[in-house]
């Protein structure tokens, strides 16, 4: 149980947050209690990290039909990492809300999802075993449906969680078969047992190959790969810290760290090319969207989906320690440019089009953290993301066609997130505002703090790597990444620092680019023809009922028609017995 203890503080937090809501004067410090929840359970990771047990723990549940279930809880490296990301990640994303979160009726509520968002997040990065794992999953699914239709008097909130859970849920009806179909073969929900399990095997009953195939689906849903992916970028209607947590180490990591814990399940099963082709799809589609893309939120959210399609290449081509690389950096990088946008938006009076708002004025501390989350993201040397992505790359240099894409991906990647800075300076050069600049140099410091935070984060990680790094990169894969990227970055100057007559709002080959619009008609067209199946079933089956209650009252109207035999009269019952002997005679000389 004592690992469990990381959840109270949070849990604790997020309900006092809630019952703050019942009084207005006691609401304004459901913030405070939350913030400190999430601190208090950062110090518990880390003691429990410190202490963690080498082999996975059960806490017993329930028993059925003879079979005892437990709830799995393991320390491996995986779940390390992903803990401590929740620690570092969770407390900023609590402080940043204090200064972005400023409506002091929407405190509370917002304080209380939160809370369980990143309880669910936490418990699924101690699983060990499906049973806890669906846990979790389902309560991020929950809690993500709730803050991303946040603000409900909106339009466009509602809506866009409507479609993430709609998605959602397909990846999590496929996960719960897949689960199913493989206790039916090996009677266990644990992680460890079930790969053992499969490696003992004399030969992989399709059954096992089928529920793979079911998991990944439910992983590539959940981490929006293509063509699951339309969800994440509608999800940036709910609040920027929720986006920030999102993207970072929460909700939509959970697919990737499914097939991390599974991968020699997966590697036994034959799979990795799925993943390898599917993630290969979704860099090149998410690159080219965040290109066309003028929310600047949402060409964050493509950015995401590119990255998370990166790690399931370097799964596909079992390069494990490149994706957790990866998994780590990517986490530290993107919510500090989700928080950027944030402010970007929180100056601009929520605006969000990149063509519209101007960027961080004079405040230079802003400018340099949204910079450093820039080049990381771009992979420029020796920024933390050259080493992630210069580590995949190296292990895709044997696949010439995957190579080929992750380099595109890498010049896209430059193109489009110098865009996001660029042409939102250009703005204010071209039309000075002097509010919204001063509104960026008088932004609240618990917005501005997070911001400094993992910009030095980045850095850290960045000297870690460069000093300390013992993972093998090939060194002709480093240069040619560094070269496209720096052109890349030449390219953005060039397009969208001088001029924005490329790709500008109204560009016809940003609308072609913009891979949103036959995908969304695609779900469109599902739609449409689902509706339309269930349409044709409901009349067949009223059709059916009509004829059904036809031939039902025709045997009520015959059967009230030999009532009227029935009057007692001998004749009547002698001559129906002469005919009835007549026609069973007929039948015997008739029928051979």
């Amino acid at each position: 149980m004592y690992p469990l203890t990381v959840l109270l503080p949070l849990f604790v937090g997020g309900i006092a947050a809630l019952a703050m809501g019942v009084s207005p004067k006691s609401e304004r410090y459901a913030k405070y209690v939350a913030l400190a929840g999430a601190l208090g359970s950062a110090l518990l990771t880390v003691l429990l990290l410190v202490h963690a047990a080498p082999l996975p723990s059960q806490i017993a549940w329930f028993s059925a039909g003879g079979y005892s279930f437990h709830l799995e809880l393991s320390f491996t490296s995986a779940n390390q990492l992903l803990l401590l990301l929740i620690a570092v990640i969770s407390p900023l994303i609590f402080l940043y809300s204090v200064g972005y979160m400023d409506v002091p009726s929407e405190q509370s509520r917002y304080y209380f999802l939160m809370s369980l968002f990143a309880v669910s997040m936490t418990l699924l990065a101690m699983s060990g075993g499906f049973l806890t794992f669906f846990i979790a999953w389902e309560g991020l699914g929950i809690t993500s449906y709730l803050l991303i239709g946040f603000w409900y008097h909106k339009e466009a909130p509602p809506l866009a969680a409507r479609k993430a859970i709609t998605t959602i849920l397909v990846g999590d009806i496929c996960l719960l078969a897949g689960m199913l179909m493989i206790w039916s073969i090996f009677h266990t929900f644990s992680f460890a047992a079930i790969i053992s399990g499969a490696h003992a095997l004399a030969t992989i009953p399709t059954i096992i190959i089928a529920a793979g195939v079911l998991l990944l689906v439910g992983a590539f849903t959940k981490s929006a790969q293509f063509p699951f992916h339309e969800w994440l970028s509608d999800a940036m209607e709910g609040p920027t810290p929720v986006s920030a947590f999102l993207h970072s180490s929460t909700m939509v990591k959970a697919g990737v760290f499914l097939a991390i814990l599974l991968i020699p399940l997966f590697i036994e099963l034959k799979l990795l090319w799925l993943m390898l082709v599917i993630g290969a799809i979704t860099v090149l589609v998410g690159a080219v969207t965040a290109l066309a893309s003028d929310h600047i939120k949402k060409i964050l959210a493509y950015s995401t989906m590119e990255d998370l399609g990166l790690m399931f290449v370097a799964l596909g081509l079992n390069a494990i320690p490149a994706a957790l690389l990866f998994f780590a950096v990517q986490a530290i990088y993107k919510a500090l440019l989700l928080m950027s946008s944030g402010t970007i938006m929180k100056a601009n009076g929520d605006d969000v089009n990149i063509y519209r708002v101007s960027s961080f004025g004079r405040n230079r501390l802003l400018f340099i953290s949204a910079l450093i989350g820039a080049l990381s993201l771009a992979g420029l040397f020796p920024f933390s993301g050259f080493f992630g992505k210069v580590a995949i790359d190296s292990a895709a240099v044997s696949n010439v066609t995957v190579y080929v894409v992750l380099t595109v991906a890498d010049f896209l990647t430059a193109l489009y997130i110098f865009r996001w800075l660029f042409v939102p300076m250009g703005n204010q050069r071209r039309a000075p505002r002097s509010l919204i600049i001063a509104k960026f140099a008088t932004m609240k410091r618990s917005m501005q703090a997070p911001q400094a935070i993992l910009a030095a984060g980045v850095l850290a990680f960045t000297a870690y790597l460069f000093i300390n790094g013992n993972f093998a990169v090939n060194l002709a894969a480093a240069s040619i990444e560094t070269a496209v990227v720096v052109f890349g970055m030449l390219a953005a100057y060039i397009m969208f620092k001088k001029t924005t007559s490329m790709l500008s709002e109204r560009s016809r080959a940003r609308l072609l680019m913009h891979t949103s619009y036959p995908v969304n008609a695609a779900y469109n067209l599902l739609a449409a023809s689902v509706i339309g199946i269930a349409r044709g079933a409901e009349a067949f089956e009223r059709y059916l009922n009509r004829v059904l209650y036809a031939g039902a009252r025709g045997v009520v109207g015959l059967g009230s028609s030999t009532k009227v035999a029935e009057n007692g009269n001998v004749n009547t019952y002698v001559a129906a017995l002469a005919v009835g002997l007549v026609i069973v005679l007929l039948l015997l000389i008739l029928v051979p």
